[in-house]
Parts: structure tokens; C-alpha cells; sequence
């Protein structure tokens, strides 16, 4: 799937904060918000943009709510205090509530509004009456900080999320919902039947859960990449706003848990909500202000839906969520020519053309033409489709960049329908005349390639089929340096980026057909052939461990210490939990004698070893002895060498080897201590070559001659 195009510029933006804004709500009237920055909140005119009152809180703000029905507003601080406010006034309504020990880091009022529950680093929620503000009931132990707490739609349920897990209560009873997942802010659907939680920096992802059995719906949702400090649900329950340090707020849609939006700040974000009607977001972020963005159109919302799942290659949802828009909007021109280029996709060309034409009669456009002409090449009319795209040239308003596309979709077309020699003609005249158009030229020549590729592979022409493979590889990597931006804001681009995405059966296929044979290769230690045909498996894509694990093996065995260690790095940032990455960086570095690194990568596979779920990896630490285990080891071989070994005394001054029997009384009466520092090197004087000679007489050549400077000194 294709990135989104991050949306940098608000609406609107509300300005006069003091500090970071931690919070934000809206009121039920659509006319007015309320934020918590610094020491203070304020309240503004949504329809003006004006701030029409400053309330002084005297602490620093972490967290805020307003009642459902607007006539409360509940601050809490870094003290642990909770002042109540008048939500049309703005004015105190208690003095400050000593409610918890230390930071409130979120607050949230009951549906009905009777009850406020307040969630702390000290590690306990706690839940007041709105009417006396007293506390209800016992605190909420949670064994861990507290970040946000809400309250079912119904009422009945309060969600906890902590540090270290999520906790669910029925608050009627207050049972704890036996369910848990590591995430640190919550939002529920207005249905109640989903719970939507935010992940941390370990794991910024969005996790969908199912309220009646309390399991996991889908895959996580992923783009975010570091904690999400946010999550909220639009009023009509079809769309998801999350807001992330990672600079961005991201806008989901619930139905499929795809990203349809993001909106980039300029620092961390970490508060977001929807205006009442929905048609907006608002979001706080480290640069002291509100930002006002708009929810995209629902029309432009299908057409960008249905593009992604195009490009991913799900084209019955691109068809059925561009029908579902036709069905409601009947004179949508531009959704007839989208589902032309799915049906296209999908090879239904009498559907294709069906649709180009109900869209040219209801407005003749570029697209409905190129459309037409596309389905016209899929059902073999050649001569049809030229005339076709001749006429759509009347309808890119004499723009160079226009024609320049149209007739990239002209070539992919007639590509597709086995006219590969016009095709290739045509676009070596558009490269040749636009040379530096844009990226579009390469990314075409790159899928003339892979398919002439796929062709010869099929046919078993495998040299051939490598030579293409090779010229889209190198395409890509050209294009993939260039900006591309403009291209994705083209509505038609989405049905070109679809057909020239590579083939996930193609990669597939030569991937491991690569791989296989470089198994054969570093089996029978052919190394070299093996590190390149692993190359060629990563080159392709491939994301498995298993290229990098084999490629630093033939590394190894080739002695390429450096470049298998690039392989062992990989394989451990793909699996930081595997021991295998540690046992090859430790082979590496050992091969590259970096011996004391290599002690270090040995020390950490160990702990893999022991940590691993499976049994069978944990008994492969058998195998091994831990480095402190082995120098215990050798301190003990040393040390009873040490007690068995002879002790030797050489009189200086004669140069002859004192009696055994003198040796310790010798010591004892002129040192109380006696450390005899010494390097061993080759050439040592040995026993045999001293005894019952005098060393000052001796040929003075290596270790003599050493120990001869060694005794002349001690004298």
C-alpha cells in the first residue's frame, strides 16, 4: 500500500497557549472548547476562533472532561488536585479536590453524568459524586500508573489502561473483566461492541477488541511509530482519530482499519478529539496550539479507500466500496471510470467497458476515456482503443503533464494487450521528448520489464528472464530516490501504481528459487555463489531472516568477517528475541578478533538461550558453558599448577639454583612479601638449562640472556 501524502497545513489554528497542550474537549452546543495548557484552561468560541475566558488552575494541567450534557468541566493536575467548573461560565464550582497523591493524568465523566472517574500515577482510579463530590466507593487498586480510564457508552463498564496492562471493570459489581493487553489510551465505539486501545513506543500500534468475548479482531492497526498517546471515535462510529508522538494524528477507517488520512504537527501530539458534527478534527501538540483540520468528503473518502485497496490487490473491496458509493450517488461520473479501472483489473472487461461508458454519458472527462480506452485494449478492439485515447487528449486541457500520463496509460494498455512493440516504441519517444518529466517514465519501464520478466520465466528462459528482472530492479531504485508526491494526488495514477506493483507470485517464485539454490551452494561450501545468490533473495525484497541467517554463514565460511557481521546485525534487528543473530555476530567478531565484543555477543545469545519459549531452544544452552563458567575454569587449572608446581630459587650473586628445601626460610628472612612479575615469550630458559650451572656463564641468547639482565638487576 502506498503511503499517505501527510497533511501539514490546518484549517485553522488556536494560538495563546503558554506551554504544551495536554488536553482538549468540545461541547455538545457545537460552539465552544476547552483546553488544558501550563497552569491554566480556556475556553473558546469555535465559530470565532476567539478564547473568551482564562481559568487559572495553579498547577499544571495533565488531564480535562466535560459532562455529556456541557455544564461541568473537570480539571486534574500534577498535584493530584480535581477543580469542577461551570461549563457555560467558566467559573469554579469547588475549591481544588485533593484526590489523588500525585498527577491525574486523565479524567472522564459517567454517560449520565453522575459520577467522574479520575486515574493517577499513584496507581489507584477513584470514582466521585458530581453532586456532593465525594469519593464512591473504595479507590480502584491498579499496581501500575494509571494514563487513561473511560466508561462504557452504557455506563456499566470502566476501562483502566496502565502501564502495564488494560483493566476492565463492571462497575456495578466491581468485578474485573478478566482481559489485559500492554496499551496506554482507550476509546470505546458509541455502540459499545469495540474497544479500541493505544500501544507505547514498544508497540505504537491500535488494537481492536470485541466487548462480548473480550478477544482480538483482526491484525493491529499500524502506522504510528511511537506511543499513542490518543484515541478517539468519531460521533457516527465510522471513524478513528489517533494522536501519536510520532508527530502525526492519524485518521482510521473502522470498517477496514485503514489510515484514509494523516495530519503532521510539528512536534509530538497528545491530545486529539472530533468536532460534534464530525467534520473535523482538533489536536494538541508540543507547539503550543490547537489545530483545526478537515474530515475528508465521504465521496473523496471511497475513492481514496477503494484506491489503497486496489493498490494492495483486494479488488473485491475496491468494488464493492466504490458500488456502496454509486448506489447513493448515481451521478458520480468519476466512481463509474474508478470501477472501470477495478473491473480492468480484475480482467472483467465487458464490465470495464460498461462502466467507461455510463460514466462518459454522464460527463465525458479524461478519465472516463482512458477508461474506455483500457477496456477496449482488454478485450483485443486495438484500432478502437487508439481512437479512444486519441479523443481523451481533448481532455487534459493542452497540460504537458496530462498528455505526458494519458499516454503512459496508452502504453501500459497496449502493453497489456500483446502490442509490446508499440508499446516500447512509445515510451522511448516520451522518455526521449520528457526526459525529465517525472518518475512516471521509469516506473512504466520497470513494469515493461517485470512482465516481460514473468514471461520468461514461464517459458523457462531464465537468463532472459533474469536480465529483466535486473533492468526493474535497477528502475525502482532510481525512482524510489525521487519524489513522488504529485504523482499519488492524481486520481487516475492509483489504476497505473496498481498494475505496476510486482507481482507477489513473481517475487515469490524467484526469491525462493534463489534461495534454494543457494542452500545447494553453502552446503557444498561454494560460498562465493552462495553470497550471491542470497544477495539476489534480498535484493528482491525479502524480509525473512532466513537470507540474512544463510548469507552470514557464507560470509563466514568465506572469511568476509565484516559483511557477515552486516548479515548477523540484520537478523537480529528482524528478530531481537532469536539467539541465532548473537551466535553469528559472536562468530564474526571472533573471526575479526574482536574478541572482548565477541565475549559480549556470546553473553547475550546465552540469555536468548534461556529466555526462548521453546524447550528445545532453551536446551541448546547445553551446548554451551558461559564465559564467567570458563575463566572459573581456568582460574582452578591455574591455581593447582601453581600448588604442584616446584618452587625455584636463583641466588643472584652466584647465579647457581638454591636447594629446594632453603627456599621458603630464605624468603621468610629478608621478605614478608614476594611478587615475581614475568612475560612469558619464546625461547624461555628451562629447567634443565640452569641446573647445576652458573647463569652468568651461560651463552646468552633469548630467555638466558633475559633471565641473566633479570638477575643482574635483582642483585
Amino acid at each position: 500500500m502506498s503511503e499517505l501524502i501527510p497533511i501539514t497545513t490546518p484549517m485553522r489554528e488556536f494560538e495563546g497557549h503558554e506551554s504544551w497542550v495536554m488536553a482538549v474537549a468540545v461541547f455538545p452546543d457545537k460552539r465552544r472548547m476547552v483546553t488544558a495548557s501550563g497552569e491554566s484552561l480556556r475556553l473558546w468560541d469555535l465559530q470565532t476562533g476567539v478564547m473568551v475566558r482564562k481559568m487559572e488552575h495553579h498547577n499544571w494541567v495533565l488531564s480535562l472532561a466535560v459532562s455529556r450534557d456541557g455544564k461541568l468541566i473537570a480539571s486534574g493536575d500534577h498535584d493530584g488536585e480535581v477543580i469542577v467548573w461551570d461549563g457555560e461560565t467558566g467559573e469554579s464550582l469547588t475549591q481544588p479536590i485533593k484526590a489523588h497523591s500525585t498527577y491525574i493524568f486523565s479524567l472522564n465523566f459517567s454517560p449520565d453524568g453522575t459520577a467522574l472517574a479520575s486515574g493517577s500515577r499513584d496507581k489507584t482510579t477513584k470514582l466521585w459524586n458530581t453532586r456532593t463530590w465525594e469519593q464512591q466507593g473504595d479507590p480502584v487498586e491498579c499496581d501500575s500508573d494509571v494514563r487513561d480510564i473511560r466508561h462504557s457508552p452504557d455506563g456499566k463498564l470502566l476501562a483502566i489502561a496502565t502501564l502495564d496492562d488494560i483493566q476492565v471493570y463492571n462497575l456495578g459489581t466491581r468485578e474485573r473483566v478478566p482481559f489485559f493487553n500492554n496499551d496506554v489510551s482507550l476509546a470505546w465505539t458509541p455502540d459499545g461492541t469495540r474497544l479500541l486501545t493505544g500501544g507505547s513506543n514498544s508497540d505504537p500500534t491500535i488494537h481492536e477488541w470485541d466487548t462480548s468475548t473480550w478477544q482480538q479482531i483482526g491484525d493491529p492497526w499500524t502506522g504510528h511509530s511511537k506511543s499513542i498517546f490518543a484515541i478517539v471515535v468519531n460521533p457516527a462510529g465510522t471513524l478513528v482519530a489517533s494522536a501519536s508522538n510520532d508527530h502525526h494524528v492519524r485518521l482510521w477507517q473502522l470498517s477496514d482499519r485503514r489510515t484514509i488520512a494523516t495530519f503532521k504537527h510539528p512536534s509530538g501530539t497528545g491530545c486529539v478529539t472530533f468536532s460534534v458534527d464530525g467534520k473535523h478534527i482538533l489536536s494538541g501538540s508540543g507547539n503550543y496550539i490547537i489545530s483545526e483540520w478537515a474530515v475528508p468528503h465521504p465521496k473523496i473518502l471511497a475513492i481514496t479507500t477503494a484506491r489503497f485497496a486496489c493498490i494492495s490487490g483486494e479488488l473485491s473491496i475496491a468494488e464493492e466500496l466504490l458500488t456502496q458509493y454509486i448506489n447513493t450517488n448515481s451521478n458520480s461520473h468519476i466512481s463509474y471510470s474508478h470501477r472501470s479501472f477495478v473491473m480492468a483489473r480484475k480482467h472483467d472487461w465487458d464490465r470495464a467497458l460498461q462502466d467507461a461508458i455510463k460514466s462518459i454519458n454522464i460527463k465525458p472527462s479524461l478519465t472516463g476515456y482512458m477508461s474506455k480506452g483500457i477496456a477496449f485494449c482488454g478485450k483485443g478492439y486495438i484500432t478502437d482503443a487508439r481512437a479512444v485515447f486519441d479523443v481523451a487528449s481533448m481532455y487534459t486541457d493542452q497540460n504537458s503533464q496530462t498528455t505526458h500520463f494519458l499516454l503512459l496509460i496508452k502504453a501500459i494498455a497496449l502493453f497489456g494487450a500483446d502490442q509490446h512493440d508499440e508499446a516500447s516504441l512509445l515510451l522511448k519517444e516520451l522518455t526521449t521528448a520528457c526526459p525529465n518529466a517525472d518518475t512516471r517514465s521509469v516506473i512504466v519501464q520497470a513494469y515493461l520489464h517485470v512482465q516481460l520478466g514473468i514471461k520468461a520465466l514461464h517459458g523457462a528462459r531464465y537468463n532472459e528472464a533474469a536480465e529483466h528482472f535486473t533492468a526493474a530492479i535497477n528502475c525502482s531504485t532510481l525512482s524510489s530516490k525521487l519524489d513522488m508526491h504529485h504523482i499519488y494526488e492524481d486520481l487516475s495514477w492509483w489504476w497505473l501504481q496498481s498494475s505496476l506493483v510486482f507481482h507477489s507470485a513473481f517475487t515469490e517464485k524467484c526469491s525462493a528459487r534463489c534461495l534454494t539454490k543457494g542452500d545447494a551452494a553453502l552446503a557444498a561450501r561454494n560460498y562465493e555463489s552462495a553470497i550471491e545468490l542470497y544477495s539476489a533473495v534480498i535484493d528482491l525484497g525479502c524480509t525473512s531472516d532466513v537470507a540474512f541467517v544463510n548469507g552470514s554463514e557464507a560470509n563466514l565460511g568465506k572469511m568476509l568477517w565484516e559483511d557477515a557481521l552486516l548479515d548477523a546485525q540484520k537478523v537480529i534487528e528482524l528478530d531481537p528475541s532469536s539467539h541465532v543473530g548473537y551466535q553469528l555476530t559472536h562468530a564474526a567478531l571472533r573471526g575479526a578478533q574482536h574478541y572482548d565484543e565477541a565475549i559480549d555477543a556470546f553473553t547475550i545469545m546465552l540469555s536468548k538461550l534461556d529466555g526462548a519459549s521453546e524447550m528445545q531452544i532453551r536446551d541448546l544452552h547445553q551446548q554451551y558453558i558461559h564465559p564467567s563458567q570458563a575463566e572459573d575454569a581456568i582460574q582452578r587449572a591455574v591455581w593447582i599448577e601453581l600448588d604442584n608446581a616446584p618452587l625455584r630459587l636463583l641466588n643472584t650473586s652466584t647465579g647457581l639454583l638454591l636447594r629446594t628445601e632453603r627456599i621458603k626460610e630464605v624468603v621468610v628472612m629478608y621478605f614478608r612479601c614476594v611478587l615475581l612479575s614475568h612475560r612469558w615469550e619464546e625461547m624461555e630458559a628451562l629447567l634443565q638449562d640452569i641446573q647445576d650451572k652458573v647463569v652468568y656463564e651461560l651463552n646468552g641468547l633469548g630467555g638466558i640472556a633475559k633471565l641473566q639482565s633479570f638477575c643482574k638487576v635483582a642483585r
